[in-house]
């Protein structure tokens, strides 16, 4: 997962964007080979194509011939031609459309027609314009991933306190997906400059979006419908999001984080965390020993050793999915805001 830079980031996007290529197809059309513990999808056409199947596309080809996933992974391994035979004796009865996503020899996603293509080349375009209408803004985090892009922002004047010598900075992070594994969304996001932790404030903090990838049925690859409306959208709730007139709102909450001692000890706040937000043993582990290092029992501080854990998950979009669970802990209640001056 490497972190890139603005240019390497439009360098990527822009390359991607001349290797994907989009096939609608009927179902009983497609057939599978398994080769060397590798599942190639053959596309029908003038030259007879076949893209491997990278992970994702494996487990939505599954979901959509209704075959448990560990099955088929089992069958990959152990008994391709047995997958093969299942594969292609169940697309041989189906009638229903399927979008083929491809980039370069991979199939990376196997969709409905009524999946809304919303990529991240016209993302770019989108938000690089209105970046450089905001001369504040600094590049924090940019992850472009088989499945995911996460980039957040984070506005160098928009700075606050939560308590003396713990600043923090606002920001927003914007996400897609291209292979229908997310939704098109934009949150207000907070950096912790002593520590670099980052956390996703969620909807009750203000104007967000999450557009989902879904439209009208797909009929014709080259008759798409617009998408001038959505991207409108997008960029005014971005710009709204990057208002940093929200920021003391916000504060006051991390504020109010900071002032509410955990009654619980470690331990039994943490499992209790671990259950209310499904975290897995090695995600609890990973925060207990946060927690307690972080020398700080308050909410805050277990908020922080969250998104301190967040750093070791083993996927960006988890790495995500755990800051959102640190902004969904700050507390609601009001009390007397501390001062902000460091």
């Amino acid at each position: 997962m490497r972190n890139l830079s603005m240019p390497d980031l439009i360098q990527t996007v822009n390359q991607q964007e001349r290797q994907k290529r989009d096939h609608l197809i009927e179902s009983n059309q497609l057939t599978v080979t398994t080769r060397d513990n590798t599942t190639y999808l053959n596309v029908p056409g003038r030259y007879g194509e076949s893209y491997a199947l990278n992970d994702t596309a494996r487990s939505q080809l599954a979901t959509r011939l209704e075959i448990p996933y560990r099955y088929s992974e089992k069958l990959r391994m152990e008994e391709p031609r047995l997958l093969d035979q299942n594969l292609n004796t169940l697309f041989r009865r189906s009638n229903e459309k399927r979008l083929i996503r491809t980039l370069g020899p991979q199939c990376r996603a196997v969709l409905s027609p009524n999946y809304r293509i919303l990529d991240n080349y016209a993302f770019l375009g989108t938000i690089l314009p209105m970046l450089a209408q905001l001369p504040d803004a600094k590049l924090n985090e940019a992850f472009l991933t088989e499945t995911h892009l996460h980039i957040s922002l984070v506005f160098q004047s928009a700075q606050g306190y939560v308590k003396p010598g713990d600043p923090v900075r606002y920001g927003v992070m914007l996400a897609n997906s291209e292979v229908g594994m997310g939704s098109l969304s934009a949150w207000a996001f907070i950096h912790r400059l002593v520590c670099s932790n980052g956390l996703v404030v969620t909807e009750a903090d203000g104007p967000s979006v999450r557009r989902v990838h879904l439209g009208k049925r797909i009929e014709d690859l080259t008759k798409l419908p617009s998408d001038r409306e959505v991207w409108l959208e997008y960029g005014d709730v971005v710009r709204n999001t990057a208002d940093n007139r929200r920021l003391p709102t916000i504060l006051h909450r991390l504020q109010i984080a900071a002032q509410s001692p955990v009654m619980d000890a470690p331990e039994d706040a943490v499992e209790k965390l671990t259950k209310r937000f499904q975290l897995t043993k090695e995600e609890g582990e990973r925060v207990l020993r946060q927690y307690v290092a972080g020398n700080d029992l308050s909410t805050w501080g277990l908020v922080n050793a969250v998104t301190e854990a967040a750093k070791e998950a083993d996927t960006i979009q988890r790495r995500v999915e755990l800051q959102t669970i640190g902004g969904r802990m700050l507390p609601e209640s009001r009390i007397p805001m501390l001062p902000t001056a460091a």
